[in-house]
């Protein structure tokens, strides 16, 4: 079990928990965003187990919180549980609220989803995230074309790395021939 030098023992993190889960006020909101930022460190330390159980006592102490939904899938999906990642992104997705952070967690959905041969969905999950965020496309576009060329939408694939060659090179680096 990690504790990660924190101050407040469990049974006031569970106290908090029981609270917010009976009266819907998270009381201890604040604590749930040290646990969530301790898990994107352990994270870009590379202890995702760590991370994860961060990202666990986050989501027990807030359970409507969309962020440490969202890391906790990445987190998961690092580590090859794509099941476990598809259900954080569904609880992010239910929870979020920026446009933004809402665009992320429909990418990472529609990266599970295509993990676990959900193509059509994944397509589905990658169309609303660049349609809630542009500043992010190029990535969302390149895997929106990999799974069309998968389902055999050449056309539409097509056109989405056209789009992602035209974000990411300069004429000089990538000519592009219509």
């Amino acid at each position: 079990m990690y504790d990660y030098g924190m101050k407040t023992p469990i049974h006031i993190l569970t106290f908090c928990a029981v609270i917010g889960i009976l009266t819907g006020v998270w009381i201890c909101e604040r604590t749930a965003d040290v646990f969530n930022n301790c898990g994107f460190e352990r994270s870009m330390a590379g202890d995702t187990r760590g991370a994860i159980w961060c990202y666990d006592q986050a989501i027990l102490l807030n359970p409507r919180h969309s962020a440490a939904y969202v890391n906790r899938g990445q987190s998961n999906r690092s580590i090859g549980d794509s099941i476990h990642a598809l259900k954080d992104c569904d609880q992010a997705v239910r929870f979020g609220e920026s446009p933004k952070f809402l665009s992320w967690a429909h990418a990472l959905r529609g990266a599970c989803r295509s993990e676990l041969g959900m193509k059509a969905e994944a397509v589905d999950d990658f169309s609303t995230a660049l349609n809630m965020d542009s500043s992010i496309s190029a990535n969302i576009l390149l895997e929106r074309a990999r799974v069309r060329t998968e389902l055999g939408d050449r056309d539409n694939a097509d056109k989405d790395y056209k789009e992602y060659i035209a974000l990411t090179c300069t004429e000089a680096e990538c000519p592009i021939n219509d």
